[in-house]
């Protein structure tokens, strides 16, 4: 067979190849749409999408998406997209904190702080994930942080408070809580552990003044209930 016989071959065989082809169908992309196209999007947890969204975005296992810039390659939720805010990595360690994900939690509160060094909110959710993971002294470490930052968050005093009262320090954890509902009066989370902090101490009636706090501010708050009911059974107030 000659030259032509195998140009005209070629020729027919790439002419059939593409009657198929949906080339001239495909969308055109620009540099300000991209961060919301879905072929780029990380995969990320359930429930951190908003609105309905495409369920392939919340799978737990990392699902590849296909990477226009490189034919035939794909991405993975590992890659760090440039667009990520440390707004948008606090998020997503919070949903990872939801689901029991700590150390992924954790990591995403560490690219927030690597963004932004100052942002207490990171500092505190990052504390809050260590606390419940029961890594008490680097939780304290983080609501220190918070609080350098942020001093009049009642909240980082608060959880601060917490972690003494884990370590067995009831009289620091009286006094975080107590700066905590100086700048909060209606934080019954800080009152609830004011007084425990004063139950274990003995001063039962500092703790009952604490709990009735919390009673009134959440009159449904049952472990404050509890709580008041132990003191009083202690100091054999039955009738109280």
């Amino acid at each position: 067979m000659d030259g032509r016989g195998l140009g005209d071959r070629a020729s027919s065989s790439c002419s059939s190849g593409l009657r198929g082809c949906s080339c001239s169908r495909v969308r055109p992309w620009n540099m300000y749409t991209l961060p919301n196209s879905p072929e780029l999007r990380e995969d990320i947890p359930a429930g951190e999408a908003s609105g309905g969204g495409s369920s392939r975005g919340r799978q737990n296992s990392p699902s590849p998406y296909r990477n226009p810039f490189v034919w035939g390659t794909t991405i993975t939720h590992k890659m760090v997209l440039p667009w990520k805010s440390a707004e948008d990595w606090c998020r997503k360690g919070r949903a990872y904190g939801e689901r029991g994900q700590y150390d992924r939690a954790i990591e995403c509160y560490d690219r927030a702080l690597k963004l932004n060094a100052n942002a207490a909110n990171a500092w505190y959710h990052k504390g809050r994930v260590l606390n419940t993971a029961c890594r008490y002294l680097e939780a304290a470490e983080c609501f220190d942080q918070g609080i350098r930052i942020d001093p009049d968050c009642a909240r980082l005093w608060a959880a601060r408070g917490q972690v003494l009262y884990h370590l067995q320090h009831y009289q620091e954890a009286a006094g975080y809580c107590g700066q905590a509902v100086k700048l909060a009066p209606g934080c019954a989370d800080a009152w609830l552990i004011r007084g425990h902090a004063f139950r274990n101490l003995g001063r039962t009636t500092d703790a009952l003044a604490c709990y009735d706090r919390v009673v009134t501010i959440e009159p449904g708050r049952t472990e404050a209930w509890l709580a008041r009911g132990t003191v009083l059974a202690v100091d054999r107030r039955y009738d109280a």
